[in-house]
């Protein structure tokens, strides 16, 4: 294990099946120490490319731990060889990671920063079969998109796993939305008003802000 000093921050690189191996060269060949993929569904409520730049199509989510410094290194070749400034390319972005222990980091940031973001991360687990539901309802506030996880994923013997540490048991769905911050609460609210995340068992919905991003459409 390498203890650092510097900043650590989550990737997350949403493509079109199939380009994940390449996009994790990449992060490797960028100095990250570890990634992940899992498979997930590009959603669109509307005819045209969305916020995310995603249509109705099958997606991988490649996550990956790498040093704060190297990320904009990476993120912009990653915009150089795959164009994720064209619409329907494939979105990134970057959340800061304030603990981190394993995959050949060892890694505390005891500072409290306070950053103004662009964006945020809206993630909603729900029951398996309700994620349009969810996306139906994040539209109404203002999303224009997202991506849909099945929790039991791939290549994963375990009867469940685990998604920014939270633990999902077998037969669960997860939404992701990247918002606008300005649009943030309207969308949690539409959200929360349709699925009733009040009650026990209905579903779990959390955001954390978005330090950087790539490809989003405007």
């Amino acid at each position: 294990m390498i203890s650092i000093k510097n900043e650590i921050e989550l990737v997350c690189v949403i493509v079109n099946y199939g380009l994940s191996k390449k996009i994790e060269k990449l992060a490797r060949q960028n100095g990250s120490k570890y990634t992940s993929c899992v498979i997930a569904k590009g959603t669109s409520n509307t005819g045209i490319m969305n916020l995310m730049g995603l249509s109705d199509t099958r997606k991988e989510i490649v996550y990956l731990i790498m040093e704060s410094e190297k990320v904009d290194s990476f993120l912009n070749e990653l915009d150089s060889k795959y164009k994720f400034y064209k619409a329907n390319h494939g979105i990134a972005f970057a959340i800061s990671v304030s603990g981190l222990i394993g995959c050949h980091y060892n890694y505390c940031d005891d500072r409290s920063l306070e950053e103004k973001n662009m964006n945020d991360l809206i993630t909603v687990i729900v029951d398996k079969g309700k994620a349009e539901d969810v996306v139906s309802a994040a539209s109404k506030g203002g999303a224009k998109g997202g991506t849909i996880i099945n929790a039991r994923g791939s290549a994963s013997d375990s009867p469940c796993q685990k998604i920014f540490a939270v633990e999902i048991e077998p037969e669960k769905e997860i939404v992701i939305i990247i918002s606008e911050s300005d649009k943030t609460d309207s969308i949690v609210e539409s959200i929360n008003k349709e699925m009733d995340l009040g009650k026990p068992n209905s579903g779990v919905l959390f955001v954390q802000p978005v330090k950087r991003t790539l490809g989003i459409q405007k």
